[in-house]
């Protein structure tokens, strides 16, 4: 895996971050991030069939998608898919990415050129996936399963959903880092039983207390999986 490639890959997850507080329609946004990501691979790579197909997979996957996203159910689904494409496309083509646009520079100077450049970009790729990219994937987990948090009134509880959200994303990063660097696996033990103590009372409630487990444990999963795939790839 290229430095330039991991740029590329990391451009796209941090544009993406827009959508991490949004899980209904996403209207003309998609067409608007699909113009700020052109903007930029065109200032980071220089032009071949590569940045070509990551162009065209852009503007379809991106810019399309902000047409299709209707339902609330399909949010997670068609954003995933269009992940998938946007990442694939530079090597479908069969050609490298060229990190030497206009811009390029400032990727070296941030990160640097020997090995470690490629590891800190690993370790940010895989942070990026597992904050927006992974929420995704809870939530579709959570919608399939019938466990989205809701009120009494059976309305969508917006408070619980978007703070298992943010506490989600932090669960999986700390897990990340202690797997990563410690291969301390007994120390994810403490995250969880933390996590639980401060939500006792509300896991008096079956329901809660069935959300809260899947989220934790899935956050669990994801986490150890990144983290020893990325071990194994340094």
């Amino acid at each position: 895996m290229s430095l330039a490639y991991l740029a590329y890959c990391n451009w796209l997850l941090l544009t993406r971050l827009i959508y991490l507080r949004r899980d209904g329609p996403v209207g003309l946004t998609g067409a608007w991030l699909a113009a700020f990501q052109v903007a930029g691979v065109a200032a980071l790579f220089q032009w071949n069939g590569a940045l070509f197909a990551a162009v065209v997979a852009i503007i379809l996957f991106t810019g399309l998608s902000g047409w299709l996203v209707e339902p609330r159910g399909n949010v997670g689904v068609i954003q995933l898919v269009a992940l998938l494409g946007l990442l694939a496309a530079p090597v479908i083509s069969g050609r490298e990415l060229a990190l030497n646009g206009p811009a390029a520079a400032g990727v070296d100077a941030l990160f640097g050129t020997d090995a470690n450049a490629v590891r800190l970009s690993v370790i940010l790729l895989e942070l990026l996936l597992l904050a927006n990219e992974v929420n995704l994937l809870v939530r579709v987990v959570f919608a399939v399963c019938g466990l989205v948090p809701h009120r009494q009134d059976q309305s969508l509880d917006e408070e619980a959903f978007n703070a298992g959200r943010v506490i989600g994303i932090l669960e999986r990063w700390l897990m990340f880092l202690v797997v990563l660097w410690s291969d301390d696996l007994n120390a994810l033990g403490f995250i969880v039983a933390a996590k639980g103590l401060m939500r006792m009372e509300q896991l008096k409630e079956r329901d809660f207390a069935e959300y809260m487990l899947v989220g934790t444990l899935l956050s669990v999963l994801f986490a150890v999986v990144v983290a020893k795939w990325v071990t194994g790839w340094l």
